[in-house]
């Protein structure tokens, strides 16, 4: 397995984003909770300014903001990415580890804090910031629950 020492394990492997139910069920629920939220907040908002009556079309409005963010997301998985992602795994006596391959999204990570940096964009830089911080996860067994 990739030449590695006795009593560790390592193996990459490929995967599907966008005909992957768990990634695309994950991007759902993100975008689910993103519009639910921008609902409560209008909600408030329209109720404090005595416009309730004109919830239903922002409420509308708000579903197909989210939802062609929903449809971006899924475009971007494909065309950018390939639909395929690849990582390598670890198991030892340390524990467990993960390790990003995929180049591109180590590339767009990077050019999202520069990007957000150029921006004055906090959130943007934030992202790319994490997803950056994420390329290479390593998990004690004493951390491992499931």
């Amino acid at each position: 397995m990739n030449g590695s020492p006795a009593g560790v394990f390592v193996w990459d492997a490929e995967f599907p984003l966008v005909t992957n139910p768990l990634v695309v069920g994950a991007w759902a629920r993100a975008m689910g909770a993103t519009w639910l939220t921008s609902l409560v907040v209008l909600t408030g908002i329209a109720a404090a300014a005595d416009g309730l009556d004109r919830l239903p079309w922002m409420a509308g409005i708000f579903t197909l903001v989210v939802g062609g963010v929903f449809l971006l997301g899924l475009a971007i998985l494909w065309l950018v990415f390939g639909n395929r992602y690849r990582a390598r795994f670890q198991v030892s006596e340390r524990g467990v580890a993960y390790q990003a391959l995929d180049r591109r999204g180590r590339v767009l990570a990077r050019f999202a804090v520069v990007a957000g940096l150029l921006a004055a964009s906090p959130g943007a830089a934030g992202a790319g910031l994490v997803s950056i911080s994420r390329e290479r996860i390593q998990i004690p067994w004493s951390a491992v629950t499931e």
